[in-house]
């Protein structure tokens, strides 16, 4: 119970670290890079009424950049560099 506790009031659970300083800049340089690349024109693109899933292809260059970002992300959670409660904000 204490671990849905301070899973709900946004605590660590027991063993993970909360968020540092550092965590809040790598966040701020993934949110310039998502920008820069044109994460949210890919966004907006799978998200309109008109995207075919069927017609889409990985190498389309709009939807191509969000499993790419979305890989850094989970490769730095993986491996310690990125808070793990931190990156499901992003």
């Amino acid at each position: 119970m204490v671990g849905a506790a301070a899973k709900c009031l946004g605590l660590p659970a027991e063993g993970r670290s909360i968020a540092t300083q550092d965590d809040a800049l790598l966040v701020v340089q993934l949110l310039r890079w998502w920008s820069e690349v044109g994460a949210e024109e890919a966004a907006q693109t799978i998200s309109a009424a008109n995207f075919d899933i069927e017609m889409a292809s990985a190498d389309d260059p709009p939807p191509a950049k969000l499993p790419t970002f979305g890989e850094a992300v989970a490769t730095l959670v993986k491996n310690g560099l990125l808070n793990e409660a931190l990156s499901h904000n992003i």
